[in-house]
């Protein structure tokens, strides 16, 4: 189990105090659902093979984040059932970019991949997420396909500017 500590820092999303795990830091208002990772994740980690999602450093901070790992995953009714589609904030201008993802990964998992620019996808997300407002899942990989263009096609509303892969 993770040890939870006060953060220093605050949410970026309503500003409440955070708390940390690891590396990585959520909002304390369980509604807000905002979380990141701390900046020193990516001077702190050292990959024993570049581009390596399953590097030992890298499942070392998830375990310390208190991060599923894959085969821990809650699966719906089969294991094919896994899917998360998540949403990376740019941070900026209020609600200026921002980048709609689905993975098979936890998305606490493949948010840390992008900053370590590890199958980093899209490089805007790894040089600018800035934090993760939410994700949805788990689910099948066909829902997870239309929530993620759904999602894409419904914060094009809020945002100035929607990147999906």
């Amino acid at each position: 189990m993770s040890k939870k500590n006060i953060s220093n820092k605050r949410c970026y999303l309503c500003k409440k105090q955070t708390i940390q795990s690891g590396y990585l830091i959520s909002c304390s208002d369980e509604s807000c659902g905002c979380v990141f990772w701390d900046d020193l994740v990516k001077t702190e980690i050292k990959l024993l093979r570049k581009n390596y999602s399953y590097d030992k450093n890298v499942l070392i901070t998830l375990k310390d984040a208190g991060v599923p790992f894959k085969t821990e995953v809650p699966f719906r009714d089969h294991k094919k059932n896994h899917y998360f589609v998540y949403v990376i904030d740019f941070g900026g201008l209020p609600q200026a970019a921002a980048y709609v993802g689905k993975t098979g990964l936890h998305p606490f998992h493949r948010y840390l991949c992008h900053l370590l620019e590890i199958h980093a996808g899209k490089k805007r997300v790894s040089k600018e997420g800035k934090f993760m407002p939410f994700y949805e899942g788990p689910m099948s990989n066909q829902e997870a396909n239309e929530r993620e263009e759904s999602l894409a096609k419904y914060l094009r509303n809020s945002y100035q500017t929607i990147h999906s892969s």
